[in-house]
């Protein structure tokens, strides 16, 4: 899925514009870095909140004897990390 060819069309025509209007191009620059920023944010805090789902599953399926290495597969946690949450539950 990429930029239609009217839509490639109306950016580069707007790149223009505020090729001319330096002060107008920082500030869009400026909400574009904000944005990027933002977005960065918002998807580490999702990915600490999946992090954190994945660890809750590993303490169950440890609960319920699963073996580490079959945990690992269901979970994508590694090794290490529920080598850690044994430690926590014993």
């Amino acid at each position: 899925m990429g930029i239609s060819e009217s839509n490639y069309e109306k950016v580069v025509e707007a790149m223009k514009v505020l090729e001319k209007y330096p002060k107008e191009k920082q500030m869009y620059e400026n909400i574009k870095t904000e944005e990027f920023l933002q977005r960065i944010s918002e998807n580490n805090f999702r990915e600490e909140g999946r992090k954190e789902e994945k660890k809750e599953a590993a303490k169950k399926l440890l609960s319920i004897g699963m073996e580490t290495e079959q945990i690992e597969k269901v979970t994508k946690l590694t090794e290490e990390e529920i080598e850690e949450i044994k430690k926590q539950i014993d």
